[in-house]
């Protein structure tokens, strides 16, 4: 986080420019330690957005727990999802 912090202030860069992405995967190596960073470097002005949501072990708990701007859904998730019309309901909930 300390390097986004001071790359932003040297080249003068609006940290709502820059989109930074975390895997699913990462959340669930060490949820309480990218909780926490997500957070801050929310606070500072990141935007921040998880790829591959629904590729791995994923909970609708996670979502909940951790402030995203951006949810990135995996596609074999929303196949998986769109095959079985009385699972699409889980895919409309985490859309809305």
């Amino acid at each position: 986080m300390e390097t986004f912090c001071k790359l932003i202030e040297k080249y003068e860069i609006d940290p709502s420019l820059l989109h930074l992405e975390i895997t699913e995967s990462a959340y669930t190596d060490n949820p309480e330690q990218i909780i926490s960073t997500v957070e801050e470097l929310r606070n500072k002005g990141f935007v921040i957005e998880m790829d591959d949501f629904g590729s791995g072990y994923s909970s609708l708990n996670m979502l909940g727990e951790m402030s995203l701007d951006i949810l990135k859904l995996d596609m074999k998730f929303i196949r998986n999802q769109m095959a079985k019309p009385a699972e699409r309901g889980l895919l409309k909930a985490i859309i809305g």
